[in-house]
């Protein structure tokens, strides 16, 4: 099958835009409809990534709630939607750290934590400390998602853009393209295998850029 050739893959910085996608112009003073959208667009995400460090939805959602109402409340510390998304996301990933935290505290006090679990429990806060919120920008984890592209065949990665770039509905594509829902779906996750290996140095990253939102 044939590759997509760089000019394909980055003429028009689809995986750029991607990234892109996940941040908003803020103004001077975040308003309160940018802010509404920008929950929104991130909420599922933003749950979904910390129930993969917590292993509690309930407790996860409760999390990102608390977020989201800190950065409103310090709203005027953020002047561009690249601002927004680092500044959510490092009230995020402390907010997670010191659930973890609390934890293994109580878990310790009451004898609950075996070895395995603890090693578990360490693995899961050691990553999520190590995280930098401004990777997600960086060019290197870029270059690292424009290549597994390239390599993939043109059609997997032709309907991975369509899904993940352009936003399109697996029905929508599956029309386009002549297949079935279930085989768009498998493109798509050909593309995400590849990615959860080739960004496996970039976890948290990978959970926030290509997770179901």
């Amino acid at each position: 099958e044939r590759r997509l050739d760089r000019a394909e893959v980055t003429g028009s910085n689809p995986v750029r835009n991607t990234i892109q996608n996940k941040m908003i112009p803020v103004p001077n003073i975040l308003s309160m409809a940018d802010f509404t959208r920008f929950v929104n667009e991130n909420q599922r995400r933003f749950i979904q990534f910390v129930t993969y460090y917590l292993h509690d939805e309930v407790e996860a959602e409760d999390v990102v709630m608390q977020t989201f109402m800190a950065v409103w409340q310090s709203r005027e510390q953020v002047t561009t939607g690249e601002e927004l998304m680092s500044y959510t996301l490092t009230i995020l990933k402390n907010k997670s750290i010191n659930v973890l935290r609390h934890k293994m505290v109580v878990d310790k006090v009451n004898k609950k934590l075996k070895e395995t679990a603890a090693w578990d429990l360490n693995l899961r806060m050691e990553t999520l400390s190590a995280f930098n919120p401004n990777d997600i920008y960086s060019k290197e984890i870029i270059s690292i998602i424009e290549q597994t592209l390239k390599e993939m065949p043109s059609r997997t990665s032709s309907i991975f853009l369509k899904s993940r770039v352009h936003g399109m509905s697996y029905a929508e594509i599956a029309a386009e393209e002549g297949m079935t829902e279930k085989g768009v779906a498998y493109h798509v996750r050909r593309v995400l295998d590849a990615l959860r290996i080739t960004l496996k140095d970039y976890l948290p990253v990978f959970l926030l850029l290509f997770v179901d939102s």
